[in-house]
């Protein structure tokens, strides 16, 4: 009898955890929607939820940061960039978009850093990524924002000759 109590036990509280995986899930989903639909803020509280759920899965860490990225909040999103890289050191995704979030910081060294991380991480996803047309592009954005920021133009003329 005792054992056959404690078997429930250890079932019900493997469907448990179980469960809450797939909670968050969803709830990971639905804020990836809410990215795609242009809302971070709405994304954001569906990955933090997800997190509360399931604070192992570092893509909720990184997704979180993204929605944070999208309202420049660059040194939150950093945070939570840095936990999914101490999960996986070769997560591509968190590793180029701390490229990304450390270049809008103007960490240019650092940003180029983890660029190169990304890149052996995943040359695929990195190539994809950091097209040259893509990051001229936004540089363009970027300088606009930033007449006066010799850096960006320097790079921008760089990748432009190149």
């Amino acid at each position: 009898m005792r054992l056959f109590l404690l078997s429930i036990l250890f079932l019900f509280s493997f469907y448990t955890a179980h469960a809450s995986e797939i909670e968050a899930g969803a709830l990971n989903i639905s804020g990836m929607k809410e990215l795609s639909k242009g809302n971070p803020d709405r994304a954001g509280e569906f990955f933090k939820m997800a997190l509360k759920l399931d604070p192992m899965q570092r893509r909720y860490y990184n997704n979180l940061a993204v929605s944070l990225m999208k309202r420049s909040r660059y040194d939150e999103a950093e945070k939570y960039l840095l936990v999914g890289i101490s999960m996986d050191p070769n997560y591509s995704k968190a590793l180029a978009n701390m490229a990304v979030l450390l270049f809008h910081q103007r960490r240019y060294i650092e940003s180029y850093r983890y660029y190169l991380r990304s890149k052996s991480s995943d040359p695929l996803y990195a190539d994809e990524r950091f097209k040259r047309e893509r990051v001229v592009r936004k540089l363009k954005d970027i300088s606009a924002e930033n007449p006066g920021d010799d850096d960006i133009k320097w790079i921008l003329e760089y990748l432009e000759k190149n």
